[in-house]
């Protein structure tokens, strides 16, 4: 049996799509024709020439009234294929998926999307465009009742914010939230001091040392488990070693926690932020 180049298939589709007669009938075997022109020049690593045959399956689709996953799909395949070989056609077929995902009702599939698509540009730093799509991402799966997936996107965010965008205040809003939230659930409670530490530590950087405590202390009240906590203390010898511009006091907090706790990246970060902040001060403080 020949096999049918996908040159070939997607003249004929293009042929299909010109027709007079049967028109429906012809957009939906020229969707078709397209669909399996574009997996051809996948096997071939023709990864543009791919992407290109996707979106006229998906408008082929369209055209014929297919379903709004089936469009969708198309746009999703292309966008695949454009994602190593040109950023801008990837996103722009990314949102046509998740757009037509919106309008058929189908927010969850829509809202994992808009999460895959703002870890690409996370990536990529285009730290804005993260910020969009992990934004709408959330409110997605809060009107799907996703919780979890929701408190990933709220964590990405302030993950953003704090180590990109340096906005430490809307940085430390967000892991609040994300720590309440966590409190709400008996499977995750026992995780919010974690999102309680990090709120503190983006209130170190704002330098409102008195709003630290204040913090500390009602994160405290709502969750107990904070009391004898390694983090706690953690925060408390910072702020002394803030409040003195003592970077030997900040270093030796941090190692002593250290011995306990490794920290993520995020922390490591974060800290030596902090301890570069507590240098400048003290350096300062000797002129």
């Amino acid at each position: 049996m020949i096999s049918i180049s996908p040159q070939e298939l997607e003249r004929n589709a293009d042929k299909k799509m010109n027709s007079w007669f049967f028109r429906q009938t012809s957009f939906d075997e020229a969707g078709d024709m397209f669909f399996k022109a574009a997996n051809k020049y996948k096997i071939q690593r023709m990864f543009v020439e791919s992407g290109k045959a996707f979106e006229k399956a998906a408008d082929s689709y369209k055209k014929c009234g297919r379903i709004f996953d089936d469009v969708a799909q198309q746009y999703l395949e292309a966008a695949k294929a454009y994602k190593t070989v040109n950023h801008e056609d990837y996103v722009r077929c990314q949102e046509k998926a998740i757009d037509i995902e919106k309008q058929g009702g189908s927010m969850n599939r829509a809202a994992g999307h808009l999460m895959e698509l703002a870890k690409v540009r996370e990536g990529a730093g285009d730290f804005d465009g993260a910020i969009k799509n992990y934004t709408e991402s959330c409110e997605l799966y809060q009107i799907d009742d996703k919780n979890r997936s929701a408190r990933r996107c709220q964590e990405q965010l302030a993950i953003i914010y704090s180590l990109h965008k340096k906005n430490y205040l809307k940085a430390s809003e967000l892991f609040e939230t994300l720590g309440r939230s966590k409190l709400e659930e008996s499977i995750s409670r026992f995780n919010a001091k974690e999102c309680w530490f990090k709120a503190c530590i983006c209130h170190l950087m704002t330098k409102d040392r008195n709003s630290v405590r204040d913090k500390l202390r009602s994160y405290e009240e709502m969750d107990p488990s904070l009391s004898d906590s390694y983090e706690k203390k953690l925060i408390e010898s910072l702020c002394e070693a803030v409040d003195e511009a003592d970077e030997v006091k900040s270093s030796a907090a941090v190692s002593n926690y250290d011995s306990v706790h490794r920290p993520d990246p995020w922390k490591t970060q974060m800290l030596l932020r902090l301890k570069d902040d507590i240098h400048k001060d003290d350096e300062n403080s000797d002129l």
